[in-house]
């Protein structure tokens, strides 16, 4: 439960940081990007991460692996298909994400 809460509360900390809105992924920022959120028309929005920032994230205690079956349990892991697994368009080179719900970590932030 704690390293989920620290997932929530380290996406919402780095959003703009070195989480970058999916439509700035291409414009050069200050910091390398770690990953990125997304929203699609009316759909809920979502953020993408590594495996490696969601064990960063997470308080790096707990494998991602782990971390990803919980969220999935809560329903808040969208699946990618293998084809959709793969963002290119951070630092010009493939990024390998997991994408989570933004009630996620809104969550958090209505918590405050």
């Amino acid at each position: 439960e704690i390293a989920l809460e620290r997932l929530a509360g380290g996406i919402n900390a780095r959003r703009g940081f070195d989480i970058f809105d999916a439509r700035e992924i291409g414009e050069e920022h200050p910091r390398e990007p770690k990953g990125w959120f997304h929203q699609i028309a009316r759909r809920e929005a979502f953020c993408g991460l590594s495996g490696e920032m969601i064990f960063e994230l997470a308080g790096g205690t707990i494998p991602y692996k782990t971390i990803l079956r919980e969220l999935d349990k809560r329903g808040v892991l969208i699946p990618c298909s293998a084809k959709n697994k793969q963002h290119e368009k951070i630092n010009k080179k493939k990024f390998k994400h997991y994408r989570i719900k933004s009630s996620f970590y809104e969550e958090a932030l209505s918590d405050e």
